[in-house]
């Protein structure tokens, strides 16, 4: 599809007065998302209006409608006059491209498409969300995965699961809960995030807006140039550049600035009334004196890779179950307000992926500091921490089930994270400051089904399993 002669034959169209509404949405889409075609548009109908005139001072017929040409044409008048009426016709049709725009949303028309989708799920959404779907106004509701929408303003927002969102127009959307980075570019300038306390307002950059669980904190981080937050409820504006941010609940007046050091930050929820600064510590299984393994039905050496952390539940010589240890004893673990687990699930090339299914994955705490001495790598599995021999359960007189987490079928290849206070209370009383986890998978498989695999310690990757603290 050449755009060039697209927009040729849509301004001579555009001239007759016969466009039609998807003719006008995609030149509008043209013309707002690519400066080169918005200047094309404006000297087609700067060279139109030349040759009418001309025509009318030749042959006296000044209300004939001429074929659009692009090749030059004779006039009379300066080249700077030209330039002049093609200022004033570029400021017209930007007019035009919003009065458009305001009448698309409207009628409800269409004001942005799903351009991409990675493994999302969605919930309530009175929009389609299939890849490609157009989109007019309405609400998407994301539960996991990210996927991006195109606006034909030229704006790109990524949702990044879980987040609840609502399209108000190609130039606004309101955030209703998570998390979404906004990639704006200068056809897009004013795009605005409505958010339950603020307003967050695009001067062309990059950013990323949060809103907490039940809409009670905004936070807003710059990437790349400036973003206007404004406070709804006191009206105070204030501009932020790369590297900077702010926070507004909406139950205080009043931002709390935040940084960030670029490329690296924290989208963790504050507020004007914080007192102290949040501190995040993060630990794994690769760091000194930590270490994880895999335990194996029969001890046989087959299907087995020492660098993975491999879990499977069944009744044979298959079945696996996957042992984490953290050295805590570094760590001030009573001024711990939270933690979370992370796991980097890969694809293990054992077992047939076809065949498997979405799988929940129970989280096991080790009770006794007796059972901490297990080594790296391969554990026997009569002797494994409060092991029986039943690949779904762990001994319950040695061990407490923590929690659970699911990982769907098809998707292999992703990090997955497990929070309970439950996880933190234990660490808090572990008297030797060791933690030992460990991962079962909770679901009954045939032999033949897939062999789920998580990076582990010895992995050079820096993915493996981790605790993340904070205080």
């Amino acid at each position: 599809m050449n755009k060039k002669i697209d927009i040729e034959l849509l301004a001579e169209k555009y001239l007759a007065g016969s466009l039609t509404a998807e003719e006008t949405d995609y030149l509008n889409a043209l013309i707002n998302t690519d400066k080169s075609f918005s200047k094309q548009f404006a000297q087609l109908l700067v060279i139109h209006g030349q040759m009418v005139d001309l025509l009318s001072e030749e042959e006296g017929k000044g209300d004939r409608l001429v074929p659009l040409k692009t090749q030059k044409q004779t006039s009379k008048k300066p080249y700077s006059f030209w330039l002049a009426v093609a200022a004033c016709v570029t400021l017209l049709l930007s007019f035009v491209i919003n009065f458009n725009l305001q009448e698309s949303r409207k009628a409800g028309g269409v004001i942005a498409e799903i351009s991409a989708t990675d493994y999302a799920v969605w919930g309530e959404c009175t929009l389609p969300t299939a890849k490609g779907s157009q989109l007019s106004t309405g609400k998407l509701e994301l539960k996991e995965g990210l996927a991006t929408l195109r606006f034909i303003s030229g704006a790109e927002v990524i949702l990044d699961g879980a987040v609840s969102i609502e399209l108000l127009s190609a130039m606004s959307l309101k955030l209703e809960e998570g998390l979404l980075v906004s990639d704006i570019p200068e056809s897009a300038h004013g795009f605005t995030i409505v958010t339950p306390g603020a307003k967050a307002i695009d001067h062309g950059t990059r950013f990323l807006t949060k809103v907490s669980k039940g809409g009670g904190t905004t936070v807003m981080d710059v990437l790349e140039g400036e973003v206007e937050l404004v406070d709804d409820r006191t009206k105070e504006s204030r501009f932020f550049n790369g590297g900077e941010g702010a926070s507004i609940s909406v139950k205080k007046d009043g931002f709390a600035k935040r940084t960030h050091k670029r490329g690296e930050f924290s989208l963790a929820e504050s507020s004007a009334s914080d007192t102290g600064v949040t501190k995040f510590v993060s630990i794994s299984t690769a760091d000194p004196g930590g270490r994880d393994a895999t335990v194996i039905r029969g001890d046989f050496d087959f299907h087995h890779d020492p660098s993975l952390v491999m879990i499977k539940n069944t009744n044979d010589q298959f079945s696996r179950k996957g042992y984490l240890g953290f050295d805590c004893s570094a760590l001030n673990l009573e001024d711990a307000k939270s933690v979370e687990l992370i796991m980097n699930f890969v694809y293990s090339g054992y077992g047939a992926a076809a065949l498997s299914k979405t799988s929940t994955f129970s989280v096991w705490g080790i009770l006794s500091d007796d059972l901490d001495t297990w080594k790296q790598g391969r554990i026997p599995w009569a002797t494994a921490p409060a092991n029986i021999d039943d690949a779904g359960i762990l001994d319950t007189e040695f061990a407490r089930r923590l929690g659970e987490f699911s990982v769907p079928r098809g998707r292999h290849n992703s990090e997955y994270r497990f929070k309970s206070e439950d996880l933190l209370s234990l660490i808090q009383k572990d008297k030797n400051k060791f933690l030992t986890l460990a991962i079962v998978c909770d679901d009954f498989h045939a032999g033949s089904d897939f062999v789920y695999s998580m990076i582990g310690g010895l992995e050079k990757s820096g993915k493996a399993p981790s605790l993340n603290f904070a205080f």
